[in-house]
């Protein structure tokens, strides 16, 4: 039906005609519009002649000038109700106090709603009510048992797998989404570091359903020299915190130059303060992203930017809390390339100036990615914070024994977490 929404609301109904009787030679009646409720209209037709009092069937000839046409009565009529003029007459007629086919004075029309707003019986419209509130996209929720506590600065680092890629990844993106809210809510973290992010306004609309909690990526335009050194289809890193524990004061990309060496993804920078009580503590989180792969090759990669990285840190940040979450992508005791050591040996032998607390998960066995024997993703702090680490609270989070089919759906990086005092 033309002017008809089906799947709305309302219905507009528009009339097919201008006028009332199709045979009559009295003045068009204007053209009406009103809405009815959904599935009750009739077909336009039966409905303006409903309106009009008018079954749909032609006048006989010669039946034309023995009455008044209602219509013409309800057209003056809306005017009159409009301006206040006294309702004319259609021409020099003779004048009649009633229509000849309905019995129906004018003056008892004045005492009637419109035709147009109440087809039958006389009473008004029923209201239309307003669109029903969207339901959230998202699937249902699945409880992640808590690691963090408000006595205590807790830390990961976690890769999201190609999280928002249409091509890569998980095929369901807006589950992947609801899987990755479940484990950051849940776990109930202060500070996450994350990789392989590929859409920004996927990482957008994952901070809309992460109450309290706020976040930047590296390409962000605040970054300084992130929308260089990221493209909008390129894996990204990025941090998200909570805001009353997390206040972000600047953010860069470091390392540019070092931009193949850290296979295109170089360390977002963000100097922060750490809000506990009424102590405000400075920090720089670095959070990185590593050249992948077992290859030499490879290998040689890591190798020159863990180079890069520890002169660095060395030269501009030695006095410093530094927190550096991130996907390594090799271990701290030996390489996952075969036969090498780890690249990361400049960091293990300058300890206790540069520490991985995770390295104890190294010990114990475990792995940070599914179908691997290694930790690759690793947390390394400086010695201004490792007196307040607490010993023993490193943890790979084994969140894929509470999300079903978590490599599918999730990611194949399990969360990496570290557990630091904070002053009373």
């Amino acid at each position: 039906m033309a002017g008809q929404q089906r799947h709305g609301w309302s219905v507009r109904v528009d009339s097919p005609r201008g006028r009332c009787h199709p045979g009559s030679r009295a003045r068009e009646l204007p053209r009406r519009t009103a809405r009815v409720r959904a599935g009750t209209g009739t077909h336009a037709r039966d409905w303006w002649g409903a309106a009009c009092g008018w079954s749909g069937r032609r006048s006989r000839p010669g039946r034309v000038g023995r009455r008044r046409r209602l219509g013409f009565r309800l057209s003056a009529l809306a005017l009159s109700l409009r301006t206040g003029a006294p309702v004319a007459q259609p021409g020099p007629r003779r004048d009649r106090t009633a229509d000849t086919r309905t019995g129906v004075t004018l003056g008892r029309l004045l005492l009637l709603p419109l035709a147009v707003t109440a087809c039958g019986g006389g009473s008004p419209a029923a209201p239309i009510p307003g669109p029903e509130p969207e339901p959230d996209p998202l699937p249902q929720p699945i409880a992640i048992p808590a690691q963090g506590t408000a006595a205590t600065l807790d830390l990961a680092t976690w890769n999201l797998l190609n999280f928002g890629s249409t091509g890569q990844g998980p095929r369901d993106e807006p589950l992947q989404l609801a899987r990755i809210r479940d484990v950051i809510l849940g776990t109930d973290a202060d500070l996450w570091g994350v990789q392989e992010v590929t859409s920004a306004s996927a990482f957008t609309t994952l901070l809309s359903h992460l109450p309290g909690y706020a976040g930047l990526l590296a390409n962000d335009s605040s970054v300084a020299g992130g929308p260089d050194s990221y493209s909008d289809g390129e894996i990204k890193v990025g941090l998200i915190f909570k805001t009353s524990v997390v206040e972000v004061t600047g953010a860069r990309i470091i390392l540019a130059e070092l931009d193949h060496e850290f296979a295109g993804r170089p360390p977002l920078e963000m100097r922060v303060r750490f809000n506990h009580g009424n102590v405000a503590n400075p920090a720089v989180v670095i959070v990185l992203h590593a050249k992948a792969d077992q290859q030499v090759a490879s290998w040689e990669r890591r190798a020159a930017a863990a180079a890069g990285l520890k002169e660095y840190l060395d030269a501009e940040l030695a006095d410093e809390v530094v927190l550096v979450p991130g996907d390594w992508n090799d271990d701290v005791d030996e390489s996952i390339t075969s036969g090498r050591d780890t690249p990361y040996r400049p960091f293990v032998d300058a300890a206790p100036e540069w520490v991985f607390p995770t390295a104890e998960l190294t010990a114990t066995g475990v792995t940070s990615i599914l179908g691997f024997d290694d930790v690759i993703d690793h947390i390394l702090a400086s010695n201004e914070i490792m007196p307040a680490y607490e010993p023993g609270s490193a943890l790979v989070y084994r969140v894929d024994e509470y999300i079903p089919d978590y490599r599918d759906t999730t990611s194949d990086h399990l969360p990496v977490l570290v557990r630091f005092r904070t002053p009373n």
